[in-house]
């Protein structure tokens, strides 16, 4: 059964209640501190029970269509891997439309961000926690960049 959970500009997909992973799919990337005023993105500590791994290193773009790969079942090897209780930016996250189309399985589900919003890092991790989720396991495939100094 199909089902969808919001927080804030949240949306999470599910096919299978008692999933232990979810794949991150958005736009993302931080900014960091410049001075007292301009405090950047910031940091969120990851909580307690989940991995992060990502598909970037740090300050670097993602594929992100190795996300489809991953759903479709071909294992995906993590570029990166943060563990419970360290601290990671606290990544904003934008829509991106080339995972419209991405529909969850029994394995993952699916985190994407309403095209009209952005959320952050902490965001994910509220909308865990507000819903219960017990996801040992969270995938992302949003880059990782330094937006200040990244050249598109």
């Amino acid at each position: 059964m199909f089902v969808e959970r919001k927080f804030k500009n949240l949306m999470i997909s599910s096919v299978n209640p008692m999933a232990e992973s979810v794949l991150i799919l958005s736009h993302g990337g931080y900014t960091p501190r410049r001075d007292k005023l301009r405090r950047g993105s910031g940091f969120v500590t990851i909580p307690l029970g989940i991995t992060v791994e990502f598909n970037s290193d740090e300050d670097r773009p993602s594929i992100g269509t190795k996300a489809n790969h991953l759903l479709m079942g071909t294992p995906i090897v993590p570029i990166s891997t943060s563990l419970p209780g360290s601290l990671i930016h606290d990544y904003s996250l934008s829509h991106n439309p080339l995972f419209d189309s991405y529909k969850p399985n029994n394995t993952y589900d699916l985190i994407k961000v309403s095209s009209d919003g952005k959320a952050h890092m902490k965001d994910v991790f509220a909308a865990i926690q507000q819903h219960g989720l017990r996801y040992k396991t969270i995938r992302s495939f949003h880059c990782r960049i330094n937006k200040l100094t990244y050249d598109f």
